[in-house]
């Protein structure tokens, strides 16, 4: 399967997954009858192409050949960094989701993954733009 074929296929069924993501919460903001069970599916559902995303992204991601053109380079490095958050925002994820399955469960430990997930999505928000504007800002050197 060529690289354009995998992410073709990858954006089909990460447009599927939000779909299921989007349904979950519909029944949950309308205390529809089963809501916990769609929103448990949900949380599956982005755990799981979280993970597709970290398995997929070296892969179909065009920073592979820039890291490999940049390598050895200060904006390689900062490239580097920016690859670095986007795992850490997917790492995040997983912990998040896996937290509100916990808490739909009533399972101890909810509330400090549901904590350490959203404090590092509020860690890769505050220093994702800053190791991009670094890379950019080494690419016009």
């Amino acid at each position: 399967m060529s690289k354009k074929q995998s992410l073709s296929l990858l954006s089909i069924v990460t447009g599927i997954g939000l779909s299921v993501v989007a349904i979950g919460l519909g029944f949950a903001a309308l205390h529809w009858v089963g809501a916990h069970l769609v929103i448990m599916e949900a949380t599956s559902t982005a755990i799981f192409l979280a993970l597709l995303w970290i398995y997929a992204l070296p892969k179909v991601s065009p920073l592979t050949e820039k890291m490999a053109e940049l390598k050895g380079t200060k904006a390689g490095s900062w490239l580097r960094m920016v690859r670095l958050v986007s795992y850490i925002v997917l790492a995040s994820v997983v912990v998040f989701g896996i937290g509100i399955l916990f808490k739909v469960l009533h399972y101890v430990g909810a509330e400090f993954m549901i904590m350490f997930g959203c404090v590092s999505l509020a860690f890769c928000g505050i220093f994702a733009p800053f190791f991009y504007t670094r890379y950019l800002d080494a690419l016009e050197k």
